[in-house]
């Protein structure tokens, strides 16, 4: 039989190293893909097996808020600097970053949805954890005259220690 309390609707917010990122616009969409491979054999017209061979899982987050301290840590090679002289002045400066490991940069991302007083739900069985997130550097966005700036990080999964992905609470135990 149907369950309509399990039917979800929302938005969420997301934490990356812990840090809240702060408004979004659009949507936070998640992405999983995984590629295979089929064995066949002469004597068969259907495939005997198929094996994975690559599994993809991003997470891609319109920013709405914008913070060139935040972006620091999205773009590899990114030096912020804060001058509190005469007036704060700041700047975001890329250097090259060719042969960079992403995995370096590889730190915790957690989806979690709002819960109904629009407050980040602490029911971590809602939550969505990507253990080793990576902030993967196509930073895209416009100048708009109807729309406000919204800067998309995409952030890919990568296996760790602690994992790949966990949806709900990552401290259960079996």
């Amino acid at each position: 039989m149907a369950d309509s309390t399990k039917v979800e609707m929302g938005v969420c917010n997301v934490e990356f190293d812990g840090n809240d990122l702060g408004y979004t616009k659009g949507f936070v969409k998640v992405n999983f893909a995984a590629e295979s491979l089929e064995s066949y054999v002469d004597q068969a017209d259907a495939p005997l097996s198929e094996v994975i061979t690559k599994q993809n899982f991003e997470v891609v987050v319109p920013l709405a808020e914008h913070d060139l301290s935040r972006l620091e840590d999205f773009l590899p090679g990114a030096t912020y600097t804060l001058d509190g002289g005469t007036g704060p002045a700041e700047k975001l400066d890329l250097s090259g970053a060719a042969g960079a490991d992403l995995a370096d940069s590889a730190k915790k991302l957690i989806i979690k949805p709002l819960d109904a007083s629009g407050q980040s739900t602490t029911d971590a069985n809602k939550w969505l954890t990507v253990h080793h997130a990576v902030p993967v550097p196509n930073l895209s966005y416009a100048y708009e005259k109807e729309n406000i700036r919204v800067y998309e990080i995409t952030f890919r999964a990568m296996v760790g220690q602690n994992g790949f992905v966990t949806f709900g609470d990552e401290t259960a135990t079996t």
